[in-house]
């Protein structure tokens, strides 16, 4: 028995320093493989890409819900400096990577602020590349009440378009208890310089102008369709006139269509041959953000914005002429 004693114990170190060896060897090959298959691929693509190209954001805010709020926020209005701060992140803290928020599990971590001035409180959270979607919360000072509990749901589209919901108060810390919800509508500036829009000089318009047999000659519309389509109002006309307020290219119209800007005669059951500038929703002689906030409150059937008299009411039908 003591022989047997002596001989199995030396055996037994010997086999477990064998599978010490094994399993290193293991290990070492596993991590050769993926340090291979990670210099393949290159490095992931950047969950940021999109956000850094934007220089800026142009925004405009519309009170959706909540309204009793607004007199005391003022918040409601196009914040032309929308700054979002993204910083790509790979790993938790301890070297793995999460999985499950955008592309090769990546996360971006976006800080969204403005000017305060214009009583948008600050947000952090989540940018998820796969959805273009940024979520963030954040707590401030709302109308003079502290700790109130802030949330952001932004999408950006390939264009650089923005939408999306800004909520104040919604854990109850607003006066009533209910919050106030902001609908968001803006476009991005690239940061691609581009070239300066060149700038025509709009003709006066005459006292009696002459309609001619032109495409928009006598024209059935209705005040707001900016894109001519069949599907009436929508937010793509607001992104139409936001774009030609920001000097952008147009987006596409179902022709024959006015162009945005373009000066015509326009009857309605009212008024007769009055000259009015396609876009101008409020009839003040220029086009605007306000014309933007006026189209986007009766796409949210909101109260509607004053006009300058007489002036045709977002969602009549009008006849068009072009002038001659």
């Amino acid at each position: 028995m003591r022989v047997r004693t002596f001989v199995f114990f030396p055996l037994l170190t010997v086999l477990l320093a064998l599978a010490g060896l094994w399993l290193a060897s293991e290990t070492n090959s596993d991590s050769n493989a993926r340090a291979q298959e990670i210099g393949a691929a290159g490095d992931p693509e950047d969950p940021c890409e999109r956000l850094t190209r934007l220089e800026r954001v142009r925004a405009v805010f519309v009170v959706k819900s909540g309204e009793d709020h607004e007199e005391f926020i003022d918040l409601e209005e196009e914040i032309d400096d929308l700054r979002i701060e993204c910083d790509e992140l790979n790993d938790d803290g301890a070297g793995a990577v999460p999985q499950g928020i955008g592309a090769a599990g990546l996360i971006a971590n976006v800080n969204v602020s403005a000017d305060p001035s214009t009583n948008f409180v600050a947000v952090n959270g989540t940018y998820d590349p796969d959805t273009n979607t940024i979520t963030a919360t954040g707590m401030g000072t709302v109308a003079g009440f502290p700790n109130v509990s802030i949330e952001l749901e932004m999408t950006i589209g390939d264009d650089g378009e923005v939408t999306g919901t800004y909520t104040m108060g919604g854990n109850g810390e607003l006066p009533g208890g209910f919050p106030a919800v902001y609908e968001i509508t803006g476009e991005g500036t690239d940061s691609t310089p581009t070239p300066t829009p060149v700038v025509t000089e709009t003709p006066p318009p005459t006292d009696t102008p002459t309609p001619t047999a032109t495409g928009r000659t006598g024209q059935n519309l209705t005040m707001g369709n900016l894109d001519c389509d069949e599907d009436g109002i929508s937010t793509r006309d607001n992104q139409a006139l936001l774009r030609n307020v920001l000097s952008q290219a147009a987006l596409s119209q179902t022709e024959p269509c006015p162009n945005i800007g373009d000066v015509s005669s326009v009857t309605v059951p009212s008024t007769l041959g009055q000259q009015l500038a396609w876009g101008d929703m409020d009839c003040d002689g220029e086009i605007s953000t306000r014309d933007n906030q006026a189209l986007l409150r009766n796409v949210l059937s909101q109260a509607a914005l004053s006009q300058t008299e007489p002036c045709p009411d977002i969602g009549v039908e009008i006849l068009v002429f072009a002038p001659g």
